[in-house]
């Protein structure tokens, strides 16, 4: 069975959240993580607090380091339910 959980995030604040909670599952300190991808602790610290704009390519590449997949789809509308 697999680890698998859907969570849904809606600016960059929750994004943020979502990566310093994977880092931390992962047992990586913001430096060793930083590392593992690519880039700087400033860069790590800004997305995660969400204190900056990171780009989207380097947050997606932060993402898939840390094991995170992202999934979109079309958001539901009062229009498309009836």
């Amino acid at each position: 069975m697999s680890d698998f959980s859907l969570i849904t995030f809606a600016d960059a604040k929750q994004f943020g959240e979502i990566i310093r909670k994977q880092r931390k599952k992962t047992g990586l300190r913001i430096d060793d993580a930083a590392l593992l991808c690519g880039v700087s602790v400033a860069l790590l610290s800004a997305l995660e607090n969400a204190s900056r704009p990171v780009g989207l390519p380097k947050a997606l590449h932060i993402a898939q380091q840390l094991g995170i997949a992202l999934f979109a789809e079309p958001k539901q509308t009062a229009d498309q339910h009836g």
